[in-house]
This record gives structure tokens, sequence and C-alpha cells, in this order.
């Protein structure tokens, strides 16, 4: 007998509690496991289980057949019976078959809002062959006391307020559904595929509170969201119309781990470390592996991902490096949760660009009046990036590439300070710049003679140079010569 919304809580000294998580076949195994359990009540929105005492007293429970957040049913077979010395409000005890009462032809079936639903209930107790089903016709929102009459030929009479009738079989049996099948899965969702010819009731364990159906050409659809992420669902859909629904077709999923919260820092040119948020799950964190890999750009686009540097050991915040990357390159990791051979996760992708090598020691070789000679060291990789080295004078100079770690700068003018800037390129990328500065050396005097001499005095002279400096410096030498 199926029977809803029972008034019991977890602190009812007469109820039980087997807790949350339950479906429907596990609530009612669970009471077949207690022997003082004569009932169990399964609340949809908790999946909260509770097992109802056949009590000698007169605590009763009370159920709505139309409330569709609540399961009930007994543990085996057994009467309701009417107990003449409860109040008013509707309520019956639970009974076992055979048991005495002042009142052994009736049976109180529960409070209902029609009497399709009276009708209803009593066609689910074996002991029930009529049922009247009193209303208040001041209250016709309320619901309304139904009993039922276990006498074979009874009496019956229709007054005002009295609806009564004789017990009708229930003649079909809905056929649970079939076909299901896991259409998709990701961390948060669940689509389902399953045809039946009627409307489906669903429950999940653990719970699911967000699910949608849909019919399409007589396959019907269902999703599943707001799931959490790497956990096992156990989905129950029975086919159902009013009063009557079918057994249960038991489907399971298992959602993906969502992307993991992934960033990205640079700890060197070709160096870069890939750090994820830890979170709790089911599995202890040794269990879950994480799975990366990357590919690489040149000019835009993807190239064989085979070498994409060396990945070093996880350390224990959630942390890899990633090191040996190539110069020139764009690189795009993928991060994904694993755990076991078929539990995956969505991906997190983080990019990283690593720039061409910049020359390093720098330095002028030679300097001289209208040239001057320079030197770098520049070091490279084992990718396929080549770049070419550039140099800018400041002010302007002719550059001459002697080889690929010297330059002769000329066309300079003398007593000049040059800023000289080195980088290199490779299409449209550009290493960073290093410079050095150095100034142009200034030509002795030409001309230079000595037009007077005087046994106390020397006047020399000489041509005006293009560069005026700003002071000249004369030394000379005595020699002494004996006759």
């Amino acid at each position: 007998m199926d029977l809803r919304d029972p008034t019991i809580t977890t602190s009812d000294k007469f109820s039980l509690y087997f807790g949350e998580n339950h479906s429907e076949e596990s609530c009612q195994e669970a009471c077949k496991q207690e022997e003082s359990c004569q009932g169990y009540s399964l609340n949809l929105t908790s999946n909260g289980c509770y097992g109802l005492l056949n009590t000698d007293d007169k605590r009763h429970y009370r159920f709505d057949v139309e409330q569709d957040h609540v399961i009930s049913g007994f543990k085996q077979p057994c009467d309701v019976q009417y107990d003449k010395y409860t109040d008013k409000s509707a309520m019956f005890g639970l009974v076992s078959v055979g048991g005495t009462d002042n009142r052994p032809d009736t049976v109180f079936l529960g409070e209902f809002q029609s009497e399709a639903a009276c009708e209803y209930a009593c066609s689910l107790e074996n002991s029930c062959q009529a049922y009247t089903w009193v209303t208040r016709t001041n209250m016709p929102d309320l619901l309304q006391k139904c009993y039922g009459r276990n006498v074979a030929n009874p009496t019956l009479q229709q007054t005002r307020g009295k609806y009564t009738g004789i017990k009708k079989q229930q003649s079909s049996v809905l056929t649970k559904p079939t076909d299901l099948y896991v259409q998709s899965v990701t961390s948060s969702t669940v689509d389902i595929l399953l045809v039946t010819q009627h409307q489906v009731r669903i429950s999940c364990v653990p719970t699911c509170d967000r699910v949608t159906v849909d019919n399409i050409n007589g396959v019907t659809s269902a999703t599943f969201s707001e799931l959490q992420q790497a956990t096992s669902y156990t989905m129950y859909v029975r086919a159902f119309e009013t009063f009557v629904e079918s057994e249960a077709a038991v489907v399971t999923a298992s959602t993906m781990f969502a992307a993991p919260n992934v960033t990205l820092t640079k700890s060197a040119w070709n160096t870069v470390n890939i750090r994820w948020q830890k979170e709790a799950f089911a599995w202890e964190e040794a269990a879950i592996s994480m799975n990366i890999s990357c590919m690489r750009k040149r000019h835009g686009h993807f190239e064989n991902g085979e070498e994409c540097g060396v990945l070093q050991a996880n350390n224990a915040e959630g942390e890899v490096t990633m090191d040996g990357l190539f110069q020139g390159m764009d690189y795009t990791f993928t991060v994904e949760r694993r755990a076991g051979d078929t539990l995956r996760g969505d991906t997190a992708e983080v990019s990283s660009y690593v720039g061409l090598i910049a020359p390093t020691s720098l330095t002028a070789v030679t300097i001289g009046a209208q040239t001057i000679t320079i030197g770098w060291r520049l070091d490279s990789d084992e990718g396929p990036v080549i770049p070419t080295v550039t140099i800018h004078c400041v002010p302007a100079c002719v550059v001459k590439l002697v080889n690929g770690s010297t330059a002769e700068l000329s066309d300079l003018q003398a007593g000049t300070d040059y800023i000289i800037l080195v980088w290199t390129e490779f299409s449209d990328l550009q290493s960073d710049v290093v410079t050095i500065t150095a100034t142009t050396l200034i030509p002795p005097p030409s001309g230079l003679q000595a037009p007077q001499l005087s046994p106390s005095s020397i006047k020399l002279s000489w041509d005006s140079p293009a560069v005026q400096p700003d002071s000249y410096q004369i030394s000379y030498r005595l020699d002494i010569r004996f006759m």
C-alpha cells in the first residue's frame, strides 16, 4: 500500500530514523531489517528514511495519498483499523492483520481530497470491500475522512456529505520505463533517455533536486542539474499516473570532475609553474592524478606537442613545474583531474608565451675615431626558432655583422657618445633589448710643425681639427746632447 506524508519527526519516540540518501527500495529494506518496524516513510526532499513502530498505545500516524514528496508503505501486509478513542484529527494506527477492535468491520484509510483517492486506498487494502468518504461541506478544500468496510456484503447508504462505493480492483499495472541510457555526463549534469508511455517520477541517491523531463517523439529525456562533481548517482525512474505507479527502473551515472582552478606563473624565460586549487573529494587526494598536456604554436598554428617541455614532479601544494620550453613558441597547457582509468574531468586551459633569448655579455671590443667593434654572447635551445640579431645606434651608424657574435659599427663621428642597442628578432617577435654606451676617439692633430725656435722658446702650430676638443694636452721630452 502506497501511503503518503507521515506526521513524524526524527525526535518522535514512536518512530525510527534510518538516515538520508535512501531510495524507496533501500528504505523498505532498512525497515525489514528492524524487528520493531512495521512501516516505512521516505521523504523525497531530503531522502530521509523513517520507520514506523507498531505501538500498543493510542499513538497513531497520518498519511496523505495525494502528496508526491513522500513515499510510504508497510513492511508486511496489514490492516489500517479505525480507533474510536482517537480524536477528530483523522489518524489511524498500524494494526497487524487479525487484531481486535471495537469496530472490527471498519477500516480507517486516512484523509483524502477526493472520492477517487478514497476509492484507490480501498482498492489497495485486501480487507476493504467497500469505502465511505465523509465530507464536510463547509470545508471542501480540506482532507476528508475515508473509511473502508471489511464485510463481504456491506450495506451502503448514500447521504448528503457521504460518498460510498464498492471496492474497485486495480486491473492494470504500469510497466516500468525501459531502455534507460545515460546520454551525457558533465561535472554537474547527467542526461538520460528512456522509453515510457506515461508520466515519470524520478528520485536519486544522493538527492537530486533539479530534474527537467521532456518527451520528443515518444522518447523521454531527463536532465539532472546542479549535481555534485565526481559523485556516483543512482536514479530511480517510475512510470506514474494518478494514484498508480510502476516499479522503478534503475540507472547509475558518475559525474565528472569539474575543471580545476589553475593559475600559471613564470619563474624563468623557459620555465612556468602551474598551480591548482586543492579540493575535497570522496577519494583521498593521493588517488587523484592530474593529467597535464600541452600544445605549442608557431606563427599562430599548433604544432606537434610531443616536445612540450619537461614536467617536474608534483609538490605537496598542488603545483608542477614545466621547464625546457622553446623560445618563440606559444604554449597552451591542459589540466585535468582523473581517478583511476574511468573517472575523468572537465579540462582547464592556461597559456604561456615564451619569448626569444636576449643577447648577453655585450661589450665594446675595440673603439676608434670612426669605428667601434662590439661583441656579445647568444645562447640557443633545441627548438625550431632561430632568431636573428638586430643592432641599432643612437646617433645613427652603419652596422656590419662580422659573424654571429661580432659586429662593426662605422660612419661614426669622432669624440661622440653612442648608445648601442642589441636584440634578437624572429617574425614579429622581439627579445629584451641590451645596451652599452661607447665614445669614439678624437684623432691626433694633423700638420704639426714648429715654425719658430729660439734659445728659450718653441712655437708650435697645427691644422684646425674638425672636432674641437675642450682642451689640448702637450707633453715633451728633453734630450741633452754633448758635443
